[in-house]
């Protein structure tokens, strides 16, 4: 396999990413939370209010984040495993402490790029697809006790079309994990939308 180094789409473009979150947030509620024996709905409030929390999972309130593309550098500039760091952005952080203190975090994680050459060196990761489930109470606990690192954006430092400048860098194996392939050949099945 060749290193790819380009994504499939700029992580700077917000637009797109909230508009192919949605998306996804269907997928989402309609053909995985099933296999998982969980029922959802996408949060009804989102008609009214685009930054209300995605969606409501067996009667509560849960916010999905669907990384792609692993954090190939995790392991170098955060001492981070790059197979399962996930990234959690500081606006969501604030906002979820104002709006949704008890709020759950779905991460539908599928690896849809293993490699990447950065500067020269290329980085790895093995194929991985499923989901895991965080409470936001026990993320803001690791946050606020600075248990996690804090990952800072050089190149959105003067960004203005509403990306985080900095998110915080957990390890999806402290998180729930409710099902999928960790890491297999059947990676695939998980990996819709």
């Amino acid at each position: 396999m060749s290193p790819m180094n380009t994504l499939m789409h700029s992580p700077e473009d917000k637009a797109y990413w909230v508009e192919a979150g949605a998306d996804k947030e269907r997928v989402f509620v309609d053909q995985v939370l099933p296999l998982i024996g969980f029922t959802g709905v996408i949060n009804p409030e989102k008609e009214r209010d685009r930054f209300a929390a995605d969606l409501v999972v067996n009667g509560h309130l849960a916010d999905l984040k669907c990384p792609r593309t692993p954090f190939f550098k995790a392991q170098e500039l955060h001492g981070l495993d790059p197979q399962f760091a996930v990234s959690f952005n500081g606006k969501d952080y604030r906002r979820y402490c104002a709006r949704y203190p008890t709020i759950d975090i779905f991460f539908w994680v599928a690896w849809q790029q293993t490699v990447m050459l950065i500067e020269g060196e290329e980085f790895r990761v093995r194929p991985m697809a499923g989901v895991w489930r965080a409470s936001f109470p026990a993320l803001r606990h690791r946050i606020e006790h600075q248990s996690v690192r804090e990952h800072s954006y050089l190149h959105r430092l003067f960004d203005e079309r509403g990306n985080a400048k900095a998110s915080y860098l957990f390890d999806l194996r402290k998180f729930e994990f409710l099902g999928g392939s960790k890491i297999a050949q059947d990676a695939v099945l998980w990996s819709a939308a």
